[in-house]
């Protein structure tokens, strides 16, 4: 509990500390659509899955959504609406973290309740993170991915997604 408690008040002072100018970061993010389809098939009650894999220096993050879900951006301000998607990268000695998470296939729509654009994935999203590789080792790079989904009966509560993604430089 005690963990989780941690991992939480660190994944929010992230959030709070990040000096990202958040008009220039939505230009900045791929919104076009890429050719990614949704593999995955949901089970009962199920509308969220996500996947990760390495590519050459890149960590890929992709979030495939049932119909009618959705999650939201990184950069979404609104505090009082759906929540952001926050990445959590435990830091360590074999690898650097290069610039920021970027995001595609980002779609935009206006909240009548926020009364604002919001930025937001459905069907399929991709999140990518550039590292550059210090050790010659072998090793782990452990994470949480926090975000929250929902559709047009209301949201479901926070959620983690932790992930560690094997790294053989």
């Amino acid at each position: 509990m005690k963990a989780k408690l941690i991992l939480f008040v660190s994944l929010f002072i992230t959030f709070l500390s990040c000096s990202v100018d958040v008009e220039t970061k939505r230009e900045s993010t791929n919104i076009q659509e890429e050719k990614i389809e949704s593999n995955h098939q949901f089970e009962q009650g199920e509308h969220i899955y996500w996947s990760t894999e390495r590519k050459a220096d890149e960590l890929i993050f992709t979030v495939e959504l049932a119909p009618t879900w959705m999650t939201y951006s990184q950069y979404n301000q609104n505090l009082m609406g759906p929540l952001p998607t926050l990445f959590f990268f435990e830091p360590n000695d074999h690898y650097e973290l290069v610039g920021s998470v970027e995001e595609s296939m980002v779609k935009m729509k206006h909240d009548k309740e926020a009364n604002e654009e919001l930025a937001y994935f459905e069907k399929v999203g991709r999140f990518t993170q550039k590292i550059k590789v210090i050790s010659g080792e072998k090793f782990v790079i452990k994470g949480n991915i926090n975000f929250m989904t929902c559709n047009q009966n209301g949201c479901e509560p926070p959620t983690d997604y932790p992930f560690e993604i094997e790294i053989i430089p």
